[in-house]
């Protein structure tokens, strides 16, 4: 087994690019099933979201898949393979590993501690499955994958601090309040990011939102995707003598919300509870004066970035702590790989003694011919167990140096006392080119000597 991945991203490639490689769910589906049938290829499995696509596949030692991989890439972009280059990046065997522990911990996310690219990997794990293009590495690989997400979100605060200016107002806004459920807020500016807003607040469970836009059309488009309603700018006033919360974020010249219309919202209010302001334009969107309004409460675009910029600092403290864990479970996985390539050697071991006891066994059985049932049973019985006795030894210690950085020379030599002279399945890249040049030497000691005696 090899373990390979290449990919583009955020980091390495243009929007318009990313948009050609995205793959559908069916999409997915259709070229797992045209990858597998490669000879190069054992597994393969895709990852494919807004900002990346990558392609994990367990490879033929030495063969070309990346080539293969690469031109799949192109041929799916409808370009040449040139066209890709220096936007692609791949990977080998640990570093593999390590990358794809570091996205399903969202540490190499657009924004970073994002919680939607564990649920992304775990979906085009899924249509793997449904594919059948996963089998040994690959699942133990993506499980793992999956346990090092939760870790990360579990033991660590990576995804608790706002890193974006919608979501830090929402948090401040959520220390104004003792619940979001029974409020009433108001959505100014139905651009990018009162749709980053609205989505934040949808998540949070709010369900009385009403979106004010100057375009009235645009505010009723975001609305009627949301189940919200809309208004235009001429009601804005009446809008907010109802309103607890406010967050303004238009793309005016002048002030979306001045200091006039705030005081006739606030003449018109039949509650006595504060109005919270959230203004996240720049230039800013709400009149300054507004301050000096009794029983409002406002928060400019300095005092929400500060907050924002304290999260990033939060979450990049986090990091650490995630990429300790992804240490940690990289150790694990390479301590499952390594025992895995140790099974063929011991298999091949016991299976070895056990022809040599069968042979012995039956010659004996023509010297022991009067032996009752019982006693030939005694005899089997004594048979087998000088076997476990003596491989129980050699067994152990492979075991024990299977974590080893030089665990190969061990299992070269094991091969090579018990005369297992063939290179066994399910050895990594480096594992199986290390075992032949040793097995090469080997031979080449054996001519020379054969040499030295025949002169």
């Amino acid at each position: 087994m090899s373990l390979l991945m290449l990919g583009l991203s955020h980091n390495s490639a243009p929007l318009e690019l990313r948009e050609k490689m995205a793959f559908s769910n069916e999409e997915t589906l259709s070229a797992l099933k045209q990858l597998i049938e490669f000879k190069e290829i054992n597994e393969v499995l895709i990852l494919s979201t807004c900002n990346r696509t990558e392609i994990y596949a367990d490879v033929l030692p030495g063969s070309n898949a990346l080539g293969l991989l690469h031109k799949f890439l192109a041929e799916y972009a409808d370009g040449k393979s040139c066209q890709l280059l220096g936007y692609t990046y791949h990977e080998e065997e640990d570093e593999a590993v390590n990358h794809l522990f570091t996205v399903v911990s969202s540490l190499d996310s657009m924004v970073l501690g994002e919680a939607q690219i564990l649920g992304q990997a775990r979906r085009a794990y899924e249509i793997a499955e449904e594919a059948r293009t996963v089998s040994t590495q690959l699942n133990h690989l993506f499980r793992q994958a999956f346990e090092v997400g939760k870790r990360v979100r579990s033991e660590t605060e990576i995804g608790k601090h706002s890193v974006s200016i919608s979501t830090a107002a929402i948090n401040i806004a959520k220390d104004e309040f003792e619940s979001f459920e029974d409020i009433n807020i108001v959505i100014l500016g139905a651009g990018e990011m009162g749709q980053l807003s609205l989505n934040y607040l949808l998540e949070q469970g709010v369900k009385n939102i009403t979106i004010v836009n100057r375009t009235l059309s645009r505010a009723a488009k975001l609305a009627d995707e949301s189940g919200m309603q809309a208004k235009d700018t001429s009601e804005l006033s009446e809008v907010l003598a109802e309103a607890d919360l406010c967050l303004a974020s238009t793309s005016a010249n002048d002030f979306a919300l001045s200091f006039e219309q705030t005081k006739k919202a606030l003449s018109m209010r039949t509650s006595s509870k504060k109005l919270v302001l959230m203004d996240l334009g720049l230039p800013r969107d709400i009149e300054p004066k507004v301050k000096e309004l009794e029983g409002v409460h406002l928060y400019d675009f300095e005092d929400i970035h500060s907050l924002m910029h304290r999260g990033v600092e939060l979450r990049q403290q986090e990091a650490q702590h995630a990429r300790n864990i992804i240490e940690q479970e990289i150790d694990a996985f390479y301590s499952w790989r390594l025992a895995l390539e140790l099974k063929p050697t011991i298999a091949q071991m016991r299976h070895k003694a056990e022809v040599i006891r069968d042979k012995e066994l039956s010659r004996a059985s023509h010297k022991l011919k009067d032996l009752t049932p019982e006693e030939q049973e005694a005899v089997e019985a004594m048979a087998n167990s000088i076997i476990t006795k003596m491989l129980h030894g050699p067994f152990a210690r492979l075991r024990k140096h299977a974590e080893e950085p030089d665990f190969y020379k061990y299992t070269a030599a094991a091969r090579f006392l018990f005369g297992l002279d063939t290179v066994p399945d399910g050895l990594s890249r480096e594992r199986r080119l290390e075992m032949l040049r040793l097995k090469k030497a080997r031979e080449d000691e054996q001519k020379r000597e054969s040499n030295n005696e025949t002169f």
